[in-house]
C-alpha cells in the first residue's frame, strides 16, 4: 500500500517545482571577431533567440557546444586549449567548433594578433565562463 501510495503522489510532487527543467543540452553559439574583440552571441537554444551580443561568454556545465567563427574586418586566432580549441576567424568564411563543457572554466581569451603586432593591441579580447553564476 505504500508502495502505490509512493508511486502514485512522487510524479504530483514533480509538477509542484518551480523551475524544475533542465538546462539545455546544446548551445550554438555565432562567434565574431570584430575591432579586436570576439562577440558572442547565443542563437540556439530558441529562449535565448535574439540574445545581445557580449564579449563574456557564459555557458552551463555538461553542455554540447558548437561555436560558429567568423571576422568581420581581420584575421584573428581563438584559442581555448582546456577545450583543444585553435580556430583561425577569416572574413567572410565560417568555422565550426564543436566539444562539451565538461568541467567549471572562467578563461580570459587573450589577444593572438595574426599581424604579430601585439602591442598594438588591447591585451584581452572576451572570456567564457563554464558553470557558476552570471554576472
Amino acid at each position: 500500500m505504500v508502495l502505490l501510495t509512493l508511486v502514485a503522489v512522487l510524479p504530483a510532487i514533480s509538477f509542484l517545482r518551480p523551475n524544475a527543467e533542465p538546462p539545455p543540452s546544446r548551445y550554438v553559439v555565432k562567434v565574431v571577431g570584430r575591432d579586436f574583440d570576439w562577440h558572442f552571441q547565443v542563437l540556439e537554444p530558441l529562449t535565448q533567440q535574439n540574445a545581445p551580443e557580449t564579449d563574456r561568454l557564459h555557458l552551463p556545465l555538461d553542455t554540447e557546444v558548437e561555436l560558429q567563427i567568423t571576422s568581420e574586418d581581420y584575421v584573428y586566432s581563438l584559442r581555448i586549449p582546456e577545450w583543444g580549441l585553435h580556430e583561425v576567424a577569416v572574413p567572410g568564411l565560417v568555422r565550426t567548433a564543436q566539444f562539451r563543457t565538461n568541467e567549471s572554466l572562467d578563461r580570459v581569451l587573450p589577444v593572438d594578433p595574426m599581424c604579430g603586432f601585439g602591442a598594438f593591441h588591447d591585451d584581452v579580447m572576451g572570456s567564457i565562463v563554464v558553470g557558476g553564476e552570471r554576472t
